[in-house]
């Protein structure tokens, strides 16, 4: 425990989490499972592959400090993955096939406007 004092002078106590303590704070909330079983499942991976646990522990702090980062970055890493296995080679030819083009859906949107006028 640390202490320090704020500004009215009274001492104020302080309890420092670990770099640890925050992975598994941090893993527990986002996952919903108790900060037991992860400890139990890192003990197990650093059992039988060493490097791969600590390149889990380095991802989940990553994860954990910078959420927006790596969120967007695994959701890219998915759409990419998806494209591989539907056979899409080009992303830019995908997005054309799913997205209308922006002169058709303003020509939606006028008809619509029209309809709406002429009642």
């Amino acid at each position: 425990m640390t202490s320090y004092k704020d500004e009215n002078n009274n001492e104020v106590k302080h309890e420092s989490i670990g770099v640890i303590d925050r992975i598994l704070q941090g893993l527990s909330e986002k996952l919903g499972i108790s900060r037991k079983f992860i400890i139990v499942f890192l003990v197990l991976i650093m059992l039988v592959n060493f490097p791969l646990a600590v390149l889990l522990v380095i991802l989940s702090y990553f994860w954990i400090e910078h959420p927006g980062k790596f969120d967007s970055s695994f959701s890219s890493i998915i759409g990419y993955v998806k494209r591989l296995w539907s056979g899409e080679s080009n992303k830019d030819d995908s997005k054309t096939n799913h997205t209308p083009d922006i002169n058709e859906k303003i020509k939606i949107i006028e008809d619509r406007l029209s309809e709406i006028e002429n009642k």
